[in-house]
């Protein structure tokens, strides 16, 4: 029997799947309200956190492996469109984008974050600056209204 067979089905591995979800891969509200309340406590930690390794505090790595872990980071995901630089310098068209546009800049940010390896290490990498900049807390918001937005317009249905 292959090993992808036992992914496929929901054998001894209980439909665990070997590698990471597709940009295909549907977040529900629960996910992005998590990743949106993580972001928020990472913000308030690294406001905090005084001459220390940010990449080193726990909420750093928290959110680094539930991006990625939810979906909002994919091997096959998009870039932003705008470029991050642009959104660093101005974070106010975040409050207008949809649930893929902040996906997407979830991804970016984590995929320069990876590529700028120096510039982690001295306190100034892309994450780092996006807590500065406020653009951290303007997705954290942003996913937030979404979030309510959704739930309003198809309120769960009670399974019992």
């Amino acid at each position: 029997m292959e090993s992808s067979h036992l992914w496929k089905s929901k054998g001894a591995y209980g439909g665990l799947r070997p590698r990471s979800p597709s940009r295909r891969h549907m977040i529900d509200c629960d996910a992005a309200e998590l990743v949106a309340k993580i972001i928020e406590a990472f913000v308030v930690e690294y406001r905090q956190a005084s001459n220390v390794d940010v990449t080193k505090t726990l909420l750093y790595g928290v959110l680094r492996d539930t991006s990625y872990a939810l979906a909002f980071v994919t091997p096959d995901g998009k870039h932003s469109g705008v470029p991050l630089q642009d959104l660093l310098r101005d974070p106010s068209p975040v409050s207008q984008y949809d649930f893929a546009d902040l996906r997407r800049l979830i991804h970016t940010l984590w995929r320069a974050e990876n590529w700028n390896g120096e510039a982690v290490e001295t306190g100034d990498s892309p994450v780092c600056q996006a807590v500065r900049r406020g653009m951290l807390l303007s997705i954290s918001r942003r996913l937030c209204e979404l979030v309510e937005r959704a739930r309003q317009e198809a309120p769960e249905v009670d399974p019992r």
